[in-house]
Parts: C-alpha cells; sequence; structure tokens
C-alpha cells in the first residue's frame, strides 16, 4: 500500500511535543499517518536482527503516539507504547479498508480494517551475544477506531490486532473461504439466500452475490496475506441500492471483522 505521508513530513526540528501539528480531515489520513511514521521506527535493544541502526530507531514513537486521542493517551504512557514494540525492526501497512459500524455509531466515529506486516527479531540468549540468527516476518489483521473532535481533528481512538496463523488457513475451517461461508451461514443456517450468483474477486477484494426470497444481498471479503477471506460488509439490495445491514446474529458476529467482533474485546 503506498502511503500518502512519510516520517520526514512530520520531523520536528525543535525536538520537543508536540510533534504533529497537523488536524487531520480525514480519519483514512490519520492511518496514514501513524504507520508511515512506524515504517520509519524499529525497537532493537536486546532483539537480534540488522547490522547497525534501523531506520530512525525509537525517534519516531513519541510521533506516532500523538495521533492518539489524549483519552487514549491517559490510558497509555507513552513509555508503555514505546515498549509494546520491543523486537520489532520494521512494520508496513498492507490493507486500509472501511469497516462496518454498527447502527447508532456517531457521525465522528469510524472504523477501519487493516493489515500488517511485521519483521521481528529475537530475544538475545546471553549478554553481548553476537552470533546471528533469524528475523521473522509476521502478519496481523484488526479493526482500527477512528474519532474526530473540532479541536484535535481526527485522531486513533483504539487499535485492536487479531494475528495470522499460515498454518491453519490452508488445511481446516470452512469459514476461512468466502463461498463457503455464505454458503453455510445464510443458505444452511439462515435460510436467507437460495443460491449464489455470481462471485467477483479483484485483488484482494471478493465480492458475492446472491439471491434469497426475491431479495438480492452481496457479501464483501477481504483476503488475508495467509489465505484467509474475511467478511467486512453484508448488503441487500433495495430500490436498485446497495443498502449495508448486519445480518449475522449477536452469536455469530465472530464471523465479521466489525467492532461487534468478540474476539476483539
Amino acid at each position: 500500500l503506498r502511503l500518502k505521508y512519510s516520517f520526514e513530513d512530520f520531523i520536528n526540528s525543535t525536538e520537543k511535543p508536540p510533534y504533529i501539528h497537523i488536524l487531520f480531515q480525514s480519519p483514512k489520513d490519520v492511518i496514514q499517518a501513524y504507520y508511515a511514521i512506524l515504517k520509519e521506527a524499529s525497537n532493537m535493544t536486546g532483539y537480534y536482527g540488522g547490522c547497525g541502526t534501523i531506520g530512525w530507531a525509537t525517534i519516531p514513537y513519541p510521533y506516532a503516539y500523538e495521533l492518539f486521542t489524549a483519552a487514549k493517551r491517559e490510558k497509555v504512557s507513552l513509555d508503555q507504547f514505546e515498549k509494546s514494540f520491543a523486537g520489532i525492526g520494521h512494520i508496513t501497512l498492507l490493507k486500509l479498508l472501511p469497516a462496518y459500524s454498527p447502527l447508532g455509531t456517531p457521525e465522528n466515529i469510524k472504523y477501519f480494517m487493516v493489515e500488517i506486516e511485521t519483521i521481528t527479531g529475537t530475544p538475545y540468549k546471553e549478554k553481548n551475544n553476537s552470533h546471528a540468527q533469524p528475523t521473522y516476518f509476521s502478519y496481523y489483521y484488526g479493526i482500527i477506531t477512528t474519532e474526530h473532535s473540532p479541536s484535535e481533528g481526527w485522531k486513533i481512538k483504539s487499535i485492536d490486532y487479531l494475528p495470522e496463523d499460515f498454518l491453519c488457513a490452508p488445511y481446516h475451517h470452512w469459514d476461512w473461504d468466502a463461498e463457503a461461508l455464505v454458503e453455510i451461514i445464510y443458505k444452511n443456517w439462515y435460510k436467507v439466500i437460495n443460491k449464489i450468483e455470481k462471485v467477483d474477486k479483484k485483488d484482494s477484494i471478493i465480492r458475492i452475490y446472491a439471491k434469497g426470497n426475491h431479495t438480492r444481498y452481496r457479501f464483501d471479503f477481504v483476503r488475508l496475506t495467509n489465505g484467509e477471506d474475511i467478511l467486512l460488509h453484508e448488503y441487500v439490495e433495495e430500490k436498485g441500492q446497495w443498502k449495508e445491514t448486519n445480518l449475522l446474529q449477536e452469536k455469530h458476529q465472530m464471523y465479521k471483522l466489525s467492532i461487534l467482533n468478540p474476539n476483539l474485546q
């Protein structure tokens, strides 16, 4: 994913907070800025990986930290924030897509799906041990909640990640496949659809069109790096227009990546 910003766009020559002087006008912009800054950060002290300073080392973390809401910064200190990246030498934002907003969501709250790639090292087994060790690629996906206020613009309210399992997706579970999920949940369980009419695939986006009881439905998925298809949106056609809905029962919300998913709690 090509980012709109780079860390250099935010470097403050005074080296004193506040570091960020931009009021972001869209939730996507603040998320892009966050990962553009983290892309140049690394916290590898005590970990194998690299052959010198990686990026700007820990310098970018205070900048990224300021992109959280004031309420979030009250709960998590800068020191805690920086320590949460221990052993991570690089972060890349792979996907950024709008996520479902439940009915009643305030206008100043927006949700987004993200997928990231991290390169991590392993901790030193012995002090001053210089033997080379492998670094590892890890992948995560989740929901970012953004919030707007007149004084701060758009900020990040919370981030909830789930790890990707590359040994599970190819071998187990019907719910990792978009077509199987639609067939089993909406046809076999709910009796909402009778058949799948069409499946459109473009890059990582999968759209499944289905019909039942004289009504047409659309289910939007995103395919993760590990091959898992993640349900993001459910639509019903009304007067020729797609209207977003939430067909999943409360006990089945784990089958869609949204703020209602209990696995994110």
